[in-house]
């Protein structure tokens, strides 16, 4: 077969058959380097699916609350946005503005910008996350657990809040939007 060296042969469509060297150590070679990224594959989606935050499936008996609040997180924005309530609104104001869930009488607001809903045996705290925005997050928390964990149930005046979240409130929604 003619060389595609010169100029001539190349530009006629020769191609230049180059032998493999398929020795057994290039063949070991390439079975690492497959073996390499889909292990390095593997552990990175692996790693991206448990470093996200997490919801957790919530109880049947807190689903109507839930939904309700869902219903009045986008209410809120809605009234903040034509000024109709302000950035910081207590449960008084939340009242006024006519929204149902927060007329409820087993309400507590521990601190401003946090409800917390008494659901015997759990808990529903409603809470701003960034003082003066529209963004409220839904936790919750069963009480029967609680029990194990030391910052879960607050005595009045041990210096504490319900509002305070150590690791014991789970999410109800992750990206509510």
């Amino acid at each position: 077969m003619p060389s595609s060296s010169d100029a001539e042969t190349a530009s006629a469509g020769f191609v230049e058959l180059v032998r493999s060297r398929d020795t057994p150590l290039e063949s070991r070679f390439v079975f690492l380097a497959v073996f390499c990224i889909v292990i390095v594959g593997t552990a990175s989606l692996l790693t991206v699916r448990r470093s996200g935050v997490q919801a957790f499936e919530l109880p049947e008996a807190l689903t109507n609350l839930a939904t309700q609040l869902s219903n009045a997180r986008d209410e809120i924005q809605l009234l903040q946005d034509i000024d109709l309530l302000a950035p910081n609104p207590d449960r008084a104001a939340l009242i006024e503005a006519e929204l149902t869930p927060f007329e409820q009488p087993d309400i507590l607001e521990p601190e401003p910008g946090c409800l917390v809903f008494d659901r015997d045996p759990y808990l529903v705290r409603f809470q701003q996350l960034s003082p003066g925005t529209s963004d409220w997050g839904i936790f919750w928390l069963d009480e029967r657990e609680a029990t194990e964990i030391d910052h879960a149930l607050h005595i009045a005046g041990d210096g504490e809040s319900l509002c305070e979240d150590h690791g014991e409130w789970l999410r109800y929604e992750v990206n509510p939007k």
